[in-house]
């Protein structure tokens, strides 16, 4: 009788943020061992090319899209959840998932379905009424979550001592593993010339112009993200840089699609800065976003709060040997090593984070050489077939 795993997730491919690359890095990791493996996940109305709710294949994978009750943003309720459980005996969870919570522990005491979960962040939100909501749902449900899952991933312990789940982590250590996210070191690897010569074709840059890039999303879901400091940052690093009559100026790329798209130009233009920022919307394909990052002399994360507990987008980056900027973040310094991959910045420093973009556009063979440290780290700590083992022996 094969092995069943349903995996439960808010997003999944072709959406490209961190949870859902994680969920289908660990739908793939499943599959390759032996599980036949079946994603459950919302379907949304910007799915514009599925007009219903269906069942598709993704190599082996089974992936589920399940129509919601009703959704606002990335959540969505789904009363049939629970009843698609039935027929599985293990699951594994993607935390937040907001309606799922419910469904997965009736499974469990229902049906028998033993389950493991993932936990991605916290949930914070940017708007009062947004905090008041998470805040109510953390102090409900996580408890739930925790109490009835067999293993609990999270991706450092820094993180999960510094988040909510510090609240429960003596109580729970012993079911915790740490299991960080991973990169296919295959794919996103230093592209060759000609792919960083079709992006600056693309994009009008000129042979010996720098660039810094930013990959994530653009929407009210990832606010959290610090875009904006990002952009007075740039404006900053401009200055800097025509002071020091450092030429030409580099360009700033941003890798991502969502609905503040329309702000970021408009804030982009109010700092005289719009010549010089790219929105590149939504790379598809990973080699074509592993060139991105392989064309860039840093890419930079500048989240706000600990809605970010990882960043995936820096190991990809490291693995195409292109240094980090990053907010000193509990979980983000897991990843960045100060001064030895990349830099870490504290969160919303405008300031510190134009300065350090500055050393590296102004110093090449540092950048290079944090590019570099970084590739090897990747290798030794986040690629996919070690990270694969890990997961596999835990869920078995």
């Amino acid at each position: 009788m094969p092995k069943k795993l349903a995996v439960l997730t808010p997003v999944y491919s072709p959406y490209r943020g961190g949870i859902g690359v994680v969920a289908h890095a660990n739908a793939r990791m499943a599959s390759e061992g032996g599980y036949e493996t079946t994603v459950l996940s919302p379907w949304y109305g910007w799915m514009r090319k599925r007009k219903t709710p269906s069942q598709e294949k993704d190599g082996t994978i089974i992936i589920r899209r399940l129509r919601p009750l009703f959704s606002l943003g990335n959540a969505a309720v789904l009363p049939q959840l629970f009843w698609s459980l039935r027929k599985y005996r293990r699951a594994h969870f993607h935390y937040p998932f907001l309606d799922a919570v419910l469904a997965i522990v009736l499974a469990r005491l229902v049906w028998g379905t033993r389950y493991s979960v993932t936990y991605h962040m916290d949930l914070v939100g940017k708007k009062s009424y947004e905090k008041i909501i998470f805040r109510v749902y953390t102090f409900f449900f996580l408890p739930l979550i925790l109490k009835y899952a067999d293993h609990i991933f999270i991706s450092s312990l820094d993180y999960a001592r510094q988040s909510k789940l510090a609240l429960f982590f003596a109580k729970y250590r012993a079911k915790m593993t740490v299991l960080p996210h991973s990169v296919d070191t295959d794919v996103y690897t230093k592209a060759d010339e000609a792919a960083l010569e079709t992006i600056r074709e693309k994009h009008s840059l000129s042979s010996n112009q720098p660039v810094i890039l930013f990959v994530g999303g653009l929407d009210d879901a990832h606010y959290f993200k610090g875009v904006e400091y990002l952009l007075e940052a740039f404006e900053a690093l401009t200055r800097m840089l025509e002071q020091a009559r450092h030429y030409p100026l580099p360009a700033l790329i941003l890798v991502g699609y969502g609905n503040l798209i329309n702000h970021y130009q408009n804030l982009a233009g109010q700092l005289g800065i719009a010549d010089k920022v790219i929105f590149a919307g939504r790379i598809a394909e990973e080699k074509d976003l592993a060139a991105y990052y392989s064309l860039a002399a840093a890419t930079v994360l500048p989240s706000v709060d600990s809605s970010e507990s990882f960043g995936l987008v820096l190991i990809e980056s490291m693995a195409c040997s292109t240094a980090v900027i990053a907010s000193d973040l509990a979980g983000i310094r897991s990843v960045i090593r100060d001064s030895v991959n990349g830099y870490l910045v504290p969160p919303r420093n405008i300031e510190r984070l134009a300065e350090r973009m500055f050393e590296l556009l102004n110093d090449p063979s540092r950048a290079h050489e944090l590019g570099k440290n970084g590739r090897r780290i990747v290798e030794e700590e986040y690629s996919y077939q070690a990270v694969k083992q890990a997961f596999l022996k835990t869920i078995e």
